[in-house]
């Protein structure tokens, strides 16, 4: 259902732009399709953001990792054992 929901106004958005439009990146200009512009834009959004979580998600398991051996080795010195 949620999927519906996010992928429905993207549908409508790409076939009711069927104009050309001017790209214009790294000093170059070219004509693309619109629909394929706003294709790109959305796709490169999805692979931005599964790559922000991937690394958010790596960073978290290590901070966690870092904190747990911090804690094992304080109480191994003080003697608690573990």
């Amino acid at each position: 259902m949620l999927l519906a929901i996010v992928v429905t106004p993207i549908v409508v958005l790409i076939v009711s732009n069927p104009d050309n439009a001017t790209v214009a990146w790294a000093n170059w200009d070219w004509e693309a399709p619109m629909w394929l512009v706003l294709s790109a834009t959305f796709l490169a959004g999805i692979i931005g953001g599964k790559l922000f979580g991937w690394l958010w998600r790596t960073w978290q398991r290590r901070k966690r990792r870092l904190v747990n051996e911090r804690d094992a080795t304080r109480r191994l010195v003080s003697g608690q054992g573990g």
